[in-house]
């Protein structure tokens, strides 16, 4: 452990004597519950707080997780603590994100162990902690597990669409860099021409939602007449716009994402105004709290 560097020493704010050792220090806070030992990295990292961090409540002490990892960890007084491996380092875990993952099995959990500090995200107050297998991000008091690496891209599909005479598909896809992508093909059943349009209204872990709306007109669809024959005249659409509230809070998206749709059908109907307005009350009945909706495309 290294030679002493100093005598015993009082910590008032705590109520607490230690012993500075060369690399680590020995804390005793309750006699009846002993001096706990934090040294190397841990301790290192813990120093590094400036007494933010309360005091040691364990030894370091050792686990494995589902892999057999070698892991080091000491639980400090404030609910906390620092885990450590080879590999990574040590890591700050605190708060909602460690209870969260306390409960689902800490180390043996499908998650593993933290591989970052406990990090801002984004825009509107998210908070996460990376771990070997996923991430658990933490909003307003609310938690969410997500095992694996962050993907890419997230798909919303609504197939068949089926407006009565007007039917079709349609997928939205937005990306981590920032992109939201609409594909859809919209087709008439009748030699009626109609006015069409689709919504979305997506909402992420913060309750930040965005609108995607598209609108056109499809038809007439001569093809099953014989006598005059023609085209079905579908309508299709495949565009991309970039947005940078996608990319900037994208865990948030990541770690808990709700999407739904609507759409309607008809001649001189109504177009963005009603579908979004119906979008959001049937979203804010799933998402009580919605900050803003904001619109991408």
């Amino acid at each position: 452990m290294g030679t002493a560097t100093s005598g015993y020493i009082s910590d008032s704010n705590w109520g607490t004597v230690h012993q500075n050792f060369e690399w680590g220090a020995i804390y005793c806070h309750d006699v009846n519950n002993g001096a706990h030992a934090v040294y190397g990295d841990i301790w290192l990292k813990w120093s590094a707080q400036n007494g933010d961090y309360g005091y040691p409540i364990t030894d370091e002490t050792g686990a494995t997780d589902n892999f057999g990892t070698t892991i080091r960890f000491n639980i400090f007084s404030q609910a906390n603590a620092i885990y450590w491996t080879a590999q990574h380092g040590a890591f700050l875990i605190y708060g909602g994100i460690y209870q969260r993952w306390l409960s689902i099995g800490d180390v043996k959990s499908s998650v593993g162990y933290p591989i970052t500090d406990e990090t801002g995200s984004g825009n509107y107050g998210g908070r996460f902690n990376d771990f070997s297998n996923g991430m658990i991000y933490w909003h307003a008091g609310n938690s969410w597990v997500h095992v694996g690496g962050l993907p890419s891209s997230l798909t919303w599909t609504w197939n068949p669409i089926n407006l009565g005479d007007v039917t079709g598909s349609n997928t939205v896809t937005i990306s981590s860099n920032g992109q939201a992508r609409w594909v859809s093909n919209i087709h008439d059943n009748t030699v009626i021409e109609f006015d069409w349009s689709v919504g979305w209204v997506l909402v992420d872990a913060d309750g930040t939602a965005i609108s995607l709306y598209q609108s056109g007109t499809v038809g007439p669809n001569w093809s099953g007449v014989p006598i005059i024959g023609g085209s079905t005249n579908d309508n299709n659409i495949d565009t991309t716009v970039t947005n940078a509230v996608i990319s900037q809070n994208w865990r948030a998206w990541v770690a808990w994402n709700y999407g739904t749709a609507v759409g309607n059908s008809g001649v001189d109907i109504p177009f963005v105004e009603s579908v979004i307005n119906e979008l959001v009350q049937i979203v804010e009945k799933v998402v009580p709290i919605i900050e803003a909706v904001i619109s991408v495309l």
